[in-house]
């Protein structure tokens, strides 16, 4: 029976929760003056929160990686391949998605992009150089010998500190600057640039575009490059040993110009032989040659731009009254809590 009983007192009624809502109510009510002002305070606290916030810019581009399949033009250079053991294969499949994206962040293309020259705010200058007086890296320069400090034409004569500053540069770019995406998990990727500055995020997303076409297309296309040196420098040698086989013949007709023996004959026919199998060769690897020029080219990749960004750029702005009414609920509900809170805790300890 007193088990019941404790189950029937222990069951929340609408009348509890009513009485409850009530004494809410009265305290809300009893403290309205000072829960006016605390989301009044909130309020323009997030009103100047989004007016301290700077505006960006957003500079995009869609492109999509076409890396075409070079096995159906190789068929005349079976012989050649054969012959010299030469692999004309098509591309190696290496820049997944994934793989593009980890070559995008990557510190050597983004150092690459910074070190172009483009033109910020009617100035031409090195990326590098204008983010750093986007981003205010400068400003302690001077008192620390960095006056007049810039970054030379070739990344070979790097001193610790272009190193150090050009690190600094890029984990900065990389954590709030550049981003990549890929749509609808198909094989168009977006490349998009942020900065406070219109002009350095156009030059920027630009620049990491042209960059990373030709480190794709040189990595894609080096065997095929390494294979058409290979055949050139073959013709060369062929050409030089054919031309020196002609002289000896020319020579060796003229020394024995109307005195011929049946060894002399011999000897004419085993060079004249020389000549013509020389020819032969320099024939078939020219024209494996130009067969090999046109390979190479079928198998270059190209990366095809879908949409590239236009000014005036897209702007990311915070809205001043969305954040003045957000901070306004806000402050509203943790002052009512605070109050009501207070208020319960000394009615218990009453």
């Amino acid at each position: 029976m007193s088990d019941f009983s404790e189950e029937r007192t222990s069951t929340v009624t609408l009348k509890d929760v009513i009485v409850l809502i009530n004494r809410i109510w009265k305290v809300l009510f009893k403290r309205k003056i000072q829960l006016v002002i605390f989301t009044f305070i909130f309020a323009i606290v997030g009103y100047f929160l989004a007016s301290l916030d700077a505006e960006t810019f957003d500079a995009e581009v869609t492109f999509v990686i076409e890396d075409n399949d070079a096995s159906s033009p190789l068929g005349g250079l079976g012989g050649l391949a054969s012959q010299f053991g030469v692999d004309l294969g098509g591309s190696s499949n290496a820049f997944s998605q994934g793989n593009i994206e980890e070559l995008v962040l990557s510190r050597r293309l983004i150092e690459d992009a910074l070190m172009t020259y483009g033109v910020v705010n009617e100035k031409e200058d090195k990326l590098i150089h204008h983010f750093i007086s986007i981003s205010e890296l400068d400003e302690n320069w001077e008192e620390n010998s960095f006056a007049g400090f810039t970054f030379p034409d070739d990344k070979d004569m790097f001193t610790f500190d272009h190193d150090s500053i050009m690190g600094i540069a890029f984990k900065s770019i990389i954590s709030s600057n550049v981003f990549i995406d890929f749509k609808n998990e198909t094989n168009i990727m977006s490349l998009k640039v942020r900065s406070e500055n219109e002009d350095f995020s156009f030059r920027l997303v630009e620049s990491l575009l042209t960059k990373l076409d030709k480190f794709y297309v040189s990595f894609e296309t080096a065997k095929s490059q390494l294979n058409l040196n290979f055949i050139s420098n073959r013709a060369d040698s062929v050409l030089t040993e054919l031309q020196s086989a002609e002289l000896i013949y020319a020579d060796y007709k003229d020394s024995n110009f109307g005195v011929k023996k049946s060894k002399g004959f011999l000897q004419e026919l085993r060079l004249q032989r020389d000549v013509q199998i020389l020819n032969v060769m320099y024939s078939e690897i020219i024209k494996n040659l130009e067969q090999t020029k046109f390979t190479s080219l079928y198998q270059k990749p190209l990366i095809s731009i879908i949409d590239t960004p236009k000014f005036p750029l897209k702007k990311n702005v915070k809205s001043k009254s969305k954040f003045f009414v957000l901070f306004a609920i806000l402050g509203f509900f943790i002052a009512s809590s605070f109050f009501v809170l207070v208020q319960f805790v000394r009615d218990e300890l009453n």
